[in-house]
């Protein structure tokens, strides 16, 4: 902490929401401890939904919690929204509440996204997640596992974005 410029520690608040995500509470508590361990006194404000999310909208919290499912299996759906730099017209960063915004990365994930070649796409993506990375603009904290459960005589592929659809729903062979 003293050579960050902090050698008393400092306070903040974790602003997480509560029942939104498995055990989201518990992991902004888990969070608070271990920041207390290098010196941050962190207290914890889980709140609904419904109060958290204006709120984040706003900018309001200094030390924010979030989640993110990816419908597509690949980064480019987090990066789109948490990691670029903000870009109405162009529907980019419009997560990244830490105000992240490095021009290399920018660059890097813009041809991802209009590079229709996967081998290619995949290769850009690596590339500026490895930007991305190197900087930490948020940080990984955990990844939730879901789990289906349905009759025998049916198979059922689970989504990477969490959403169970009947219709995805098919007889065994």
């Amino acid at each position: 902490m003293a050579t960050a410029g902090s050698p008393n520690g400092f306070e903040l608040t974790i602003s997480s929401t509560h029942a939104r995500s498995v055990n989201d509470a518990q992991v902004a508590q888990a969070v608070a401890q271990y920041l207390s361990r290098v010196g941050i006194k962190a207290s914890v404000d889980a709140m609904t939904r419904s109060i958290y999310f204006p709120k984040r909208a706003k900018r309001e919290f200094s030390f924010a919690m979030g989640g993110w499912s990816s419908e597509t299996g690949e980064a480019s759906s987090f990066l789109q929204y948490w990691v670029s730099a903000f870009d109405k017209e162009h529907g980019l960063g419009t997560s990244n509440y830490g105000g992240y915004d490095n021009p290399a990365f920018d660059q890097v994930f813009k041809r991802a996204l209009v590079t229709v070649d996967p081998a290619a796409r995949e290769k850009l993506l690596q590339e500026s997640l490895a930007i991305a990375l190197a900087d930490l603009p948020s940080i990984p904290l955990h990844f939730e596992s879901s789990i289906w459960a349905y009759r025998k005589g049916l198979t059922y592929e689970g989504r990477a974005d969490q959403y169970t659809l009947a219709m995805s729903a098919k007889p065994a062979k």
